[in-house]
């Protein structure tokens, strides 16, 4: 990849609400922090006023959509309209919708069924581009992006403590059991829980609960290993921004300067290797160093890039799609809440 010239672009980013756990976010900041693009967020109107929707399209030069759940007939119709406007749609996948796609047959046949609608798909992680190949989506690795530089010097010795991201409605997917175990297992190791505004583990001596913490950078001083066990994963900025630090990860898939570790044993037998010696992770920050090499913001820009160098798209097939698909949504009843009304001429 040769040097990428960042011109200014309106990027439109659909489908995820801006929070400041949204990997759409990040990506958003960066973009417009550091190159000067022009970034938005639909706020869901794709879902509830067309006209609006084609406003949105006619300002854009290009539409990132991360769906958690779906599409539906409503919204690839959309989409459409977009492609129609010449405005290409890249489907961004980080995780979560990779595992509901794949648990739900609706959406696998719904995304299959959408072809070019899709420009292009990117997935944040190697194992996720696996995944979606078995459901023939054939889709480009770039990793995910974080806004905060790696520190200019590491200490050579490490607090013995553990930083664990634990969102209090998502205990079970996150692992509660296996941390719990481990708490109790290891009285000596401190454990910092982030993201559980619940406090579920605060009873525990070796437990600092801070519940929902707005960035990072301020705990990986005191933080020693990070310890991630969920049932499904894409690539967590969290398990980047810890590698980059030399923090030592314990992770529950395989990923290049990560301790692999699924079950409570295997993490207790990780943590006792880790603090026997407590020295920085110097294999994930090469392993980091690596995989952040051309550095992933200019690799979307780069993407951006030949998106919109190919432009105008064929509006008169992109035309008989929405015609298709509003077809199709109209015989198929109200999908995700829409009214059939919604099809009415804007």
């Amino acid at each position: 990849m040769g040097p990428v010239s960042f011109v200014k672009k309106k990027i439109l980013f659909v489908g995820e609400t801006p929070t400041n756990s949204a990997p759409t976010l990040t990506l958003a900041r960066v973009l417009t922090k550091r190159y000067g693009h022009d970034a938005r967020f639909s706020e869901g109107v794709e879902k509830s006023s067309t006209r609006q929707w084609i406003g949105l399209c006619r300002w854009a030069d290009v539409i990132v959509a991360v769906l958690y759940h779906g599409p539906d007939l409503f919204l690839l119709r959309q989409f459409a309209l977009a492609s129609s406007l010449s405005v290409p749609v890249v489907r961004y996948w980080v995780g979560s919708d990779v595992f509901n796609t794949l648990e739900n047959k609706e959406y696998a046949s719904l995304t299959h069924s959408a072809g070019s609608l899709f420009k292009k798909h990117v997935a944040v992680a190697p194992h996720l581009i696996t995944e979606l190949n078995s459901i023939q989506v054939q889709a480009n690795y770039i990793p995910s992006v974080i806004d905060s530089p790696p520190p200019a010097e590491i200490s050579d010795h490490l607090p013995r403590s553990v930083l664990v991201y634990l969102p209090t409605h998502r205990h079970e997917f996150y692992g509660f059991d296996c941390v719990h175990e481990v708490i109790i297992n290891q009285p000596e190791t401190k454990f910092i829980i982030v993201a559980d505004e619940s406090h579920s583990l605060a009873k525990f001596e070796n437990v600092t609960s801070l519940g929902w913490t707005d960035g990072l950078s301020a705990l990986w001083p005191e933080v020693g290993c990070l310890l991630r066990v969920t049932k499904h994963d894409g690539m967590p900025r969290m398990v980047i921004e810890a590698l980059s630090h030399g923090r030592h990860v314990i992770y529950s898939w395989p990923f290049s300067g990560c301790r692999l570790a699924t079950n409570s044993d295997e993490v207790i037998q990780h943590l006792e290797e880790v603090f026997s010696k407590v020295e920085p992770n110097k294999a994930g920050q090469e392993a980091i160093r690596n995989i952040t090499t051309p550095p992933p913001v200019e690799q979307w820009e780069e993407l951006f890039n030949s998106l919109i160098m190919y432009k105008p798209w064929l509006p008169v097939k992109s035309m008989i799609r929405v015609l298709e698909l509003s077809i199709r949504f109209r015989f198929s009843g109200s999908l995700e809440g829409q009214p059939k009304t919604a099809l009415k001429s804007p």
